[in-house]
């Protein structure tokens, strides 16, 4: 089923102070969400799958189908921490990404 894969990335730099971005829109199956740091190389990295998201909001947990992407999104008690998964510079770095 690779084929009806649709996925969203959002990236939010460190020039970005608010830590914030657009909201997601409809259509994607997994939201990938990138916070970015000195020469854009990435420090975390979130992914979110629609059924993840789906359970979020079966529980009360996320409010909207459609909620404005943050970096507090990859915090232990956001959305990509809590339901998600959140890859750490470490990670990341190990993935040889």
């Amino acid at each position: 089923m690779e084929g009806d894969c649709r996925t969203q990335v959002k990236a939010i730099t460190h020039e970005n102070q608010r830590g914030r971005s657009v909201r997601l829109t409809p259509g994607w199956t997994q939201f990938l969400l990138m916070e970015l740091g000195e020469h854009y190389t990435p420090d975390r990295i979130g992914l979110l799958t629609l059924e993840q998201q789906q359970l979020a909001l079966d529980a009360g947990f996320a409010k909207t189908e459609t909620p404005v992407v943050s970096l507090t999104m990859l915090g232990a008690k956001g959305l990509i921490g809590s339901y998600g998964r959140v890859y750490d510079r470490e990670e990341i770095e190990a993935l040889g990404i």
